[in-house]
């Protein structure tokens, strides 16, 4: 009994680690390397990839739940998390105030060269959880890097330093 329950968490595992290897190459669609957008050596990739294994955003790609043709544009999104030093993202035990997690107010950088195509500013910075289904992607940049769309979303009120038309480096 201990070898076919060996056998069958060694598969299992096999399966998991092949999914997220996947999930380490490029999607099917055009795509662009981006640079990291924030400096820092405690940030971690929350959820990214181009598998739902590891990015928990790829859900929005089955368009038979009617609710995800909202949220499409954000399948492939990656979200970025700081960490303070003992590893958890904020002061404590899941705070709804965006001033008590680590991320909030660094600047952002542009990831790629490109013009910034769109952008919003003074929307009023939600408490975590809480969403704002007229604009999702709240206080944001969009850059046209390439041909590819690229949206820095959720970003602190007041911060956005562009203006649309405007060209951007790394």
């Amino acid at each position: 009994l201990q070898s076919v329950i060996s056998i069958a968490l060694l598969i299992v595992g096999g399966g998991f680690i092949a999914e997220a290897r996947r999930a380490h190459q490029p999607p099917a669609i055009a795509s662009i390397r981006l640079a990291m957008p924030l400096d820092g050596d405690d940030l971690v990739v929350a959820n990214g990839g181009s598998r739902l294994l590891l990015n928990a955003h790829q859900d929005t790609l089955d368009l038979s739940v009617p609710r995800h043709r909202l949220w499409l544009g954000q399948s492939y999104g990656v979200d970025i998390v700081a960490t303070r030093p003992i590893g958890i993202t904020s002061d404590a035990l899941r705070p709804t105030d965006p001033k008590r997690y680590a991320i909030f107010g660094r600047p952002v950088h542009a990831p790629c060269d490109g013009t910034v195509s769109a952008l919003r500013d003074g929307q009023p910075d939600l408490n975590v959880a809480q969403v704002d289904d007229n604009i999702m992607t709240g206080n944001h940049i969009t850059l046209s890097c390439r041909g590819i769309e690229i949206v820095m979303a959720h970003l602190k009120r007041g911060s956005v330093q562009v203006r649309a038309g405007q060209q951007v480096r790394v």
